[in-house]
């Protein structure tokens, strides 16, 4: 089930972040003060040993099937992006660069 973040009275008093599925979400815990997530088909949970649920998405949409993103024939840069802007495709997919520092 999709995980939804509910983040309420953030920096103030009364702060609280919670984590539903989006199957239990009851819209009347959200109000003006409530920052909402809401995950992809892909964003996992994980409860830490000190109570906490941490969230988060893994990358590379450009290589799952169907999601309507194509992998550029031409590795070697990113088109339309200007000179300084521009980036490898193994750079924009997370990979080292030959010669990067660790």
């Amino acid at each position: 089930d999709t995980p939804v973040i509910l983040a309420t009275n953030l920096g103030r008093e009364g702060e609280l972040v919670r984590v539903v599925p989006l199957s239990e979400l009851d819209i009347n815990e959200v109000d003006m003060l409530t920052v909402v997530i809401v995950g992809s088909s892909e964003t996992k949970t994980v409860d830490t040993g000190d109570g906490k649920t941490w969230v988060y998405t893994p990358r590379g949409y450009a290589a799952k099937e169907g999601t309507g993103i194509k992998q550029n024939p031409h590795p070697e840069s990113v088109e339309g992006e200007g000179e300084e802007a521009s980036m490898t495709l193994r750079q924009a997919q997370g990979e080292a660069m030959p010669g990067a520092r660790p």
